[in-house]
């Protein structure tokens, strides 16, 4: 573990990891790279997986961050703390703080363009919004 850890920080080795492969930090796009440093500063970084163009970064607490070919966030699962609130939109905040007081998001997807936005809060509830941040769907 402490050898793959190396490699990873030095970013200069790839292996093998069922259908993808582990990259260093370095490889991920500059955009990935900037979310982390300002939205998961105080986390560590223990895999980053790259797989079909696509980036899955999990850190050693078990929460991970996934980013297209382009750096761009897809997924965020936060299942110990929260999303951070620099990830998720002014409306959507605004609509969970509204509807769902006291609950904290603990997952956000998004779709290509924004088109589609998935919530997943602390006590279970599911919302989903559309591209103009309208409620489409509240799920348990």
């Amino acid at each position: 573990m402490f050898l793959i850890c190396m490699f990873l920080m030095m970013g200069t080795t790839y292996s093998m990891a069922d259908n993808g492969y582990v990259v260093g930090i370095q490889q991920l796009p500059a955009t990935a790279q900037e979310v982390i440093t300002k939205c998961f500063a105080d986390k560590k970084v223990m895999t980053i997986l790259k797989e079909r163009g696509e980036y899955e970064v999990i850190f050693n607490n078990g929460e991970k961050i996934e980013f297209n070919n382009k750096g761009e966030w897809t997924e965020v699962l936060c299942h110990i703390t929260q999303v951070p609130d620099i990830l998720v939109p002014d409306p959507i905040k605004m609509r969970i703080k509204t509807d769902f007081a006291n609950s904290k998001i603990v997952k956000i997807d998004r779709t290509r363009n924004g088109k589609k936005y998935e919530i997943k809060l602390n006590n279970g509830l599911e919302v989903e919004f559309d591209k103009k941040f309208n409620v489409k769907k509240v799920d348990d």
